[in-house]
């Protein structure tokens, strides 16, 4: 990882532990259709995870930048951060996938951002969605 990488995953980290005061990290947060649906506990528990995912790899975060997870619900309702979730009786039982990701925008959110690396030229937006919205 080098250190526009390391900068990159520190913003993002903050942005995800500041999701109840995004404005002050400089992110805007996008919750899609099938997010905003689900009950109120869903959402917050999928909120939560979010703001709390550590499960990076390099599968899932090659460039060490911290902007993309899953996150699962078991059949059972409980749900998970955990990389390769299984249910109760050992078996994969997930109802639903949930993504989130970063994108990098210039400050009037018009174009990418050439500088994802520095918070003052860059807005971070997170998206959160059902993974059969990607």
């Amino acid at each position: 990882m080098n250190d526009s990488s390391e900068r990159i995953a520190a913003l993002n980290d903050a942005a995800r532990a500041n999701l109840g005061g995004m404005a002050d990290a400089g992110c805007r947060l996008i919750c899609t259709a099938g997010i905003a649906a689900l009950p109120d506990d869903d959402r917050s528990a999928v909120l939560t995870l979010v703001r709390n995912y550590e499960a990076f790899d390099d599968d899932n975060d090659p460039h060490g930048e911290h902007d993309f997870g899953t996150i699962c619900q078991f059949a059972d309702g409980r749900w998970t951060g955990a990389k390769q979730p299984r249910g109760t009786d050992g078996t994969d039982s997930v109802r639903r996938h949930v993504l989130w990701k970063f994108d990098y925008y210039d400050l009037a959110c018009e174009f990418g951002s050439e500088a994802p690396d520095d918070a003052a030229l860059t807005t971070r937006v997170l998206t959160i969605m059902l993974a059969e919205e990607y």
